[in-house]
């Protein structure tokens, strides 16, 4: 996304024990326009092994430049590749506008306004190769071709981030509301959150991500969770900024999660409950390649089940 008057960066910086992560050796080499479309130059980006950051080499010049490759920090098999087109362009060439270049995609675990792009190995942890074409009309297309080397050490374990006797909320939920009772004036259109749900847990902290960009974060029970959803509410529907919402969610035997979402006007004492029930999006897989495709860069293949788990492609702040 282009925010104006913010120079050109790549996200959050990342934390120590993610750049540790970054075990991997990956190679891209994106043929891209500069920001002056009809400009057409060759861009090699290296990021070697051990090193969270990407070397550059363009027209003689030397950059170094982070959070371009395997953004999910796991030895996994899968290199997982930052795609915002014009920021890495402004962030690697320069050019006129670029001082008005930024990544303005929502905080964690909210995705990054441009998917990022993952790359599996080939069988046997054999390299990959992938050409990605962005064509912009009558200009030039931008080329990024993507190579994605195996590592040099064995694949990373799953950590726990919860404690004893709490449940991992962690992943990626879908929401099916099925009942709501109105107390407040009809007509009063009440927020309603999106089917997707991402959630990030940490110890007993969890944040979580709605329509891509809706934050809100809670504290973890054994029993489930209570939060505040924070943000604009006002593109969850006409009027809905008036609204102030409570969810909470109780963690049902089958690991389903129970939620009531109660929202009340700002000025008035009604309020409006609607309640629901929460599932993981789970679904059976053969190779990470099967939960790319059914749920996105971030999913991987564990288990015979597709799991989506922090950070999910970015680092946490």
């Amino acid at each position: 996304m282009i925010h104006p008057g913010v120079p050109v960066h790549l996200g959050p910086p990342r934390t120590s024990h993610v750049s540790r992560a970054l075990l991997g050796s990956l190679l891209v080499v994106l043929v891209v326009l500069s920001i002056r479309p009809a400009a057409a130059v060759r861009v090699r980006i290296t990021s070697p092994l051990r090193s969270p950051n990407a070397r550059v080499v363009s027209k003689g010049h030397h950059r170094s430049l982070p959070r371009v490759c395997d953004l999910d920090g796991a030895v996994d098999g899968v290199c997982t590749f930052y795609t915002e087109a014009t920021v890495l362009k402004c962030a690697i060439n320069g050019g006129s506008g670029c001082q008005d270049v930024s990544d303005d995609s929502s905080p964690p675990p909210c995705p990054f306004s441009s998917s990022p792009f993952a790359l599996p190995l080939r069988p046997n942890g054999r390299p990959a190769k992938r050409i990605r074409v962005i064509k912009n009309g009558v200009y030039p297309s931008d080329r990024f071709i993507m190579r994605c080397l195996p590592p040099r050490q064995p694949e990373s374990t799953t950590t726990s981030t919860t404690l004893p006797g709490v449940r991992s909320l962690s992943g990626v939920w879908t929401l099916a509301d099925n009942n709501l009772v109105e107390g407040c004036p009809p007509g009063a259109q009440t927020p309603i959150l999106a089917p997707s749900i991402i959630m990030q847990q940490m110890g007993t902290s969890l944040a979580a991500c709605v329509m891509g960009y809706l934050n809100f974060t809670a504290e973890t029970s054994e029993a489930g969770f209570t939060s505040d959803p924070a943000g604009d509410l006002s593109d969850l529907g006409i009027g809905t900024a008036e609204w102030m919402g409570t969810v909470s969610g109780m963690v049902l035997a089958s690991g389903d999660i129970a939620v009531t979402e109660r929202w009340k006007l700002r000025f008035a004492t009604c309020e409006n409950v609607r309640t629901g029930i929460m599932t993981r999006d789970e679904p059976s897989c053969a190779s990470h390649q099967d939960c790319i495709r059914l749920l996105g860069a971030c999913s991987r293949c564990l288990g015979g089940r597709c799991l989506s788990q922090p950070p999910f492609c970015r680092p946490s702040q």
